[in-house]
């Protein structure tokens, strides 16, 4: 009886500015692989847009999703703050 066994050509993995931690291990050992990379939320679920600056709109995703509200700490708040400020002095939308 032989053995079944799948060969991993492509990462599918989180992936935006407010986490970033797939940059230290995981990259490096896929370029080192040769294999690609899908990421998904670039903009974490709506989080860096700015939608949730002023509290959780009723409708939206994170009003049913615990792990976005576990998101929007104080600190990634400020985080943002700061980065939409910088996107409008360069006239740039986040």
């Amino acid at each position: 009886m032989g053995i079944d066994y799948y060969i991993t050509t492509n990462l599918d993995e989180a992936y935006e500015n407010a986490q970033r931690h797939i940059e230290l291990e995981i990259m490096p050992v896929a370029k080192t692989h040769g294999m690609g990379f899908t990421v998904w939320s670039p903009l974490a679920g709506g989080i860096l847009t700015g939608k949730y600056n002023d509290g959780i709109p009723k409708g939206s995703r994170a009003e049913s999703m615990e792990w976005m509200k576990q998101r929007l700490t104080d600190e990634i708040q400020g985080k943002i703050r700061k980065l939409q400020k910088i996107a409008s002095k360069n006239e740039i939308k986040l």
